[in-house]
């Protein structure tokens, strides 16, 4: 069994820190920020109980506008979503993140069960 989960939301909110927790990967950058360019696709296998192993694929999207017209081509097939933002939510990001739920999620038959919200404390 496998899955594909996009995880998106505004500039420098963390998001491909968590993915390459969620993925047990270790990112060897200079620990200065640097923003996602378009995508970046983690593999690994998820161990869930009373069932075999599910093959994860994560896409790490950048949250910037700039690759807007690359969000259909990433939505696509998606099986669930995972939105990232800061935890001291402006309402600039929350317009933003309903925004990306209406394009990567609704508009791709996702349910609302199929999608997540995360508030990552940057500080």
């Amino acid at each position: 069994m496998s899955t594909k989960v996009v995880m998106i939301g505004p500039p420098h909110t963390g998001k491909s820190t968590i993915s390459n927790y969620l993925a047990d990967a270790t990112d060897a950058g200079s620990g200065e920020y640097q923003p996602t360019a378009g995508v970046r696709i983690l593999e690994f296998n998820c161990n869930v109980p009373n069932s075999p192993p599910v093959e994860v694929q994560l896409w790490d999207c950048g949250g910037s506008p700039q690759f807007e017209s690359c969000w259909p081509a990433i939505a696509r097939d998606a099986t669930a979503l995972v939105l990232v933002a800061s935890s001291a939510l402006s309402p600039d990001e929350v317009q933003f993140l309903e925004m990306l739920y209406l394009r990567f999620g609704a508009q791709h038959g996702l349910k609302e069960s199929q999608c997540a919200v995360f508030l990552n404390n940057m500080a």
